[in-house]
């Protein structure tokens, strides 16, 4: 039940629709998002049950119609589980299975709990919604360990009620990502996809790119992705004179239509959960550069399947694109145990193990309190 979705909750969605075991679990998928946004329209849930449920405008904080709407589709179909994402999830999927008196609640964040721009009265109001929240659900599931420990530190949460289950991309994606050729590194690539605000820090892949030019001026760069910076960017890569050089794709349903492309990918993101495109870079074999934050050092061993860097350092960036650009055959290690890596530790079907684990324990568990 991921209300108010966005692209990695939808992905998210996706592969569990996709991995779950229907011998053991008849799951439905409950979404509160607009029906005519391009990651909607590219979503595959097979053949799910879908309900939806209105909208949520939460910048306005009106969300009685989803939760009467919620209410409603829970009491027809007594949902043994219920699975909610993000914050406006977790609280009306709380809400209504404490009105009907049904259902074990899980919360999956997948996620930061608000973004760093967050402004300060906002996030204070996330806080103290969270700590009365998480009190109410029966378990938690963290997607990196940095994740666990936010909750901890920061939101009160009881270390035993919180699961750390890494994510998983889907073996289909996996498979079709070992068919794309290793990069070749003749006339390099580089490539970054994000929503594109300040968040992901596209401005500093931007400003990392006339330090990589100066020493391999056949260099060209890519962004994928679309968002209210999009503008911005475009005059910013204007301003400097890189048109010829940076395009702008705007949205992709895949990153498998980048990581065609590419040499090498670039995450320059100031905050993460666990982050699908990273996961699905390295299923193609594209050598990765990433900031150092969220579940990112929980993929990247630095040096060894891809590259680290500190957040909000254009430089870094740039000396690491050109280690892999001027290396190439050790560019190729680094991609291969990416893709090794993410075989032994990072597929759907070890995640949703874990998850249908954990709902038969939570199970047992309220049926012994009842």
């Amino acid at each position: 039940m991921p209300l108010g979705v966005g692209g990695g909750a939808l992905t998210v969605l996706q592969n569990w629709a996709a991995n779950i075991d229907l011998k053991r679990f008849e799951p439905s998928v409950i979404l509160g998002a607009d029906g005519h946004s391009k990651a909607m329209r590219a979503l595959d849930l097979g053949h799910l049950p879908v309900y939806t449920v209105p909208v949520l405008p939460f910048k306005r904080g009106w969300l009685l119609p989803a939760l009467v709407s919620l209410i409603r589709i829970m009491r027809a179909e007594r949902f043994d589980i219920i699975h909610t994402m993000l914050v406006q999830g977790d609280i009306l999927g709380v809400i209504a299975a404490k009105l009907i008196g049904s259902g074990v609640v899980v919360s999956s964040v997948v996620g930061c709990l608000y973004r760093g721009e967050t402004p300060r009265t906002k996030k204070w109001i996330y806080h103290l919604f969270y700590r009365i929240l998480h009190s109410h659900l029966d378990r938690i599931v963290a997607v990196s360990h940095e994740t666990r420990s936010a909750l901890i530190r920061d939101f009160g949460v009881a270390p035993e009620k919180i699961d750390m289950i890494h994510l998983g991309i889907d073996r289909r994606v996996f498979e079709r990502g070992g068919l794309i050729h290793p990069p070749s590194f003749r006339k390099p690539v580089v490539g970054t996809m994000a929503e594109l605000i300040p968040e992901k820090g596209i401005c500093d892949f931007i400003n990392a790119v006339k330090p990589i030019l100066s020493h391999v001026p056949t260099a060209r760069f890519i962004v994928v992705g679309d968002g209210p910076e999009r503008e911005d960017l475009m005059r910013k890569v204007e301003a400097q004179g890189l048109v010829d050089v940076v395009e702008f794709r705007g949205w992709l349903p895949s990153g498998l239509d980048l990581f065609e492309e590419i040499d090498v990918f670039v995450l320059p993101s100031y905050e993460e959960g666990l982050p699908w495109v990273v996961l699905e870079a390295m299923a193609c074999r594209r050598p990765t550069v990433a900031t150092s934050v969220g579940g990112i050092p929980e993929i990247i061993t630095d040096g060894e399947n891809g590259l680290l860097v500190q957040a909000g350092d254009p430089a870094s960036i740039a000396v690491a694109v050109l280690s892999l650009i001027n290396n190439p055959e050790w560019a190729l290690e680094v991609g291969e145990l990416g893709r090794q890596h993410v075989e032994s530790r990072f597929l759907a079907y070890r995640e949703m193990s874990e998850i249908e684990a954990l709902y038969n324990q939570a199970m047992r568990a309220s049926r012994c309190r009842k």
